[in-house]
């Protein structure tokens, strides 16, 4: 199994020339990337900082139409909006099929505490139902008190007239954006982390590359290529000025934040839609892996804001979500927060972010260089797919359609099967550990437990199925850098339990520097 070096990586981008520079290594630049490898274009892809740093690797992990979204479409006859979600409920289809290892069916229940509530949101689910057409997960029901109760042991039972249950997509949101790096990496793009562009090249007006720097090394130096793409999510101004000092900013960043409880919660491996909030904003309580997730907020960001949670937003997270539990929860039970900000594509007399439309925006700057941002994870695929259509008519290159509505990111749902036997039988792992490495990597576990045979099968944490050749494996086939990649992102330990990660940060820390060494 060959290592593949950062180093190399950044020899190619200085010496190649590319049709395509992807600066944005979140979801939609991962997309991009993907996609137009697929079709054939010799692409690049950078990123400031690590892949899925920012927002992608800060979500609420959902694969979904959008609930809430639906709503508001139908009190406003909003046809954006209810189209926007129809979109989102195919998108959440194409997950479960082309990442069948990261993605899987999650049942969510909504309390009712009224006979016109339950009636409600079971005509509510009904029509989001309807709206996916031939791609349902499955169907929606009502859940007696008595059921309710049992599926969430701790919801307040007070008044309680039963339930609404549907389902929605749960994916893996840092590890799905490592796996469609790494796909498009495989097809021959020329990926690497931590380099930032900090001009623009130009000739005759028109942008044909761009001034870098490794944030590692210091070095700067050029990139060459026909088209260049600005995804960089909430960061998507800052580029557009660089290139148009004049532009008028078109980000409206909203603050999205999550608490991490103990897994309890959601023992029987459902999760709670909590339907009414002070800010009209659902919120969810979801079994996440190890945890219980509790999220999200909506708070229109301001220069300055610390990106991570607020004591203010901590507080209306717990006091929401006690409303509803007949337990109660305080900021000492929080294992791990984290914060994300969405790029929301501004509106003009919209002023709450939380009003704002979630569709996406493809743009041309008179110097030629495309800007997307806007959308939502779930469209991901989407939105990568309609840039790329763009990119091709507007270089005049041959078009050739997009395929990765049918690319399975590691493995489909038979060669996963093949690869966890073969695993089970050539190993002597423990079950979980078996199951997690399948459910991570895809086919690509083989890989990894490769390299737990020579030495590094070893759990990192007792009350954890990762393990040491996961470390190794970032280092080697990810190109994960530091403690952080790893930590956050590659085996994230500190998303599930803060303390747990710090207990474990200086065995990471020998684990790449061995691997380093290598």
């Amino acid at each position: 199994m060959m290592k593949n070096k950062r180093s190399e990586q950044i020899v190619n981008l200085e010496e190649q020339e590319f049709d395509l520079l992807v600066i944005g290594g979140g979801a939609t630049g991962a997309g991009i990337a993907l996609d137009a490898s697929l079709r054939g274009l010799k692409v690049a892809l950078v990123d400031s900082g690590d892949f899925g740093s920012g927002s992608s690797g800060k979500s609420t992990k959902l694969a979904h139409g959008g609930i809430r979204y639906l709503e508001k479409a139908i009190k406003e006859w909003d046809y954006t909006q209810l189209s926007l979600v129809k979109d989102a409920l195919n998108e959440r289809k194409i997950f479960q099929k082309i990442a069948p290892h990261l993605s899987r069916v999650l049942p969510i229940a909504i309390p009712c505490y009224s006979w016109c509530d339950l009636i409600y949101y079971y005509l509510g689910i009904k029509i989001y139902e309807l709206l996916a057409w031939g791609k349902n997960l499955r169907k929606g029901q009502f859940l007696s008190k008595r059921k309710l109760k049992k599926f969430l042991p701790y919801v307040d039972r007070k008044s309680l007239k039963g339930g609404v249950l549907f389902y929605d997509g749960q994916f893996d949101d840092v590890r799905m954006n490592i796996a469609i790096i790494m796909r498009a990496f495989t097809l021959g793009a020329v990926v690497a982390n931590y380099v930032k562009v900090i001009g623009f090249k130009k000739q005759h007006g028109k942008i044909s590359g761009a001034e870098v720097t490794d944030v590692l090394s210091g070095k700067v130096w050029n990139i060459t290529s026909k088209v260049v793409v600005n995804a960089t999510g909430a960061q998507s101004d800052i580029l557009r000025t660089l290139d148009d000092p004049n532009c008028e900013t078109v980000i409206s960043g909203s603050i999205g934040s999550h608490i991490i409880l103990d897994r309890g919660l959601t023992r029987c491996d459902m999760g709670m839609l909590i339907p009414k909030s002070t800010d009209d904003r659902v919120i969810f309580m979801l079994p996440w892996k190890e945890s219980t997730l509790v999220g999200t907020t909506d708070i229109k960001i301001t220069a300055g804001v610390a990106l991570h949670p607020s004591k203010e937003e901590i507080r209306y997270l717990i006091e929401h979500l006690n409303r509803y539990l007949d337990i109660s929860i305080s900021a000492a039970d929080i294992k791990s927060s984290w914060t994300g900000v969405r790029p929301l594509a501004s509106q003009k007399g919209v002023a709450k972010t939380r009003a704002l439309s979630r569709d996406y925006v493809i743009e041309v700057s008179t110097s030629g260089m495309f800007s997307i941002y806007g959308g939502k994870w779930t469209l991901y695929r989407k939105m990568a797919e309609s840039l790329v259509d763009q990119v091709m008519n507007h270089a005049k290159i041959p078009f050739v359609k997009s395929s990765t509505e049918s690319q399975c990111l590691s493995g489909n749902d038979e060669e996963l099967s093949i690869i966890l036997s073969e695993i089970c039988e050539s190993s002597q792992l423990d079950v979980d550990i078996i199951d997690h490495l399948v459910k991570t990597y895809g086919i690509d576990a083989k890989k990894v437990v490769d390299i737990a045979k020579k030495g590094y099968s070893n759990r990192l944490l007792k009350m954890y199925s990762y393990i040491e050749a996961e470390v190794v494996y970032a280092v080697e086939q990810e190109f994960a850098c530091s403690v952080d990649d790893i930590l956050l992102r590659r085996v994230p330990i500190a998303l599930h339990d803060q303390k747990a990660a710090e207990k474990v940060s200086e065995k990471i820390l020998n684990l790449i520097k061995s691997s380093i060494k290598v």
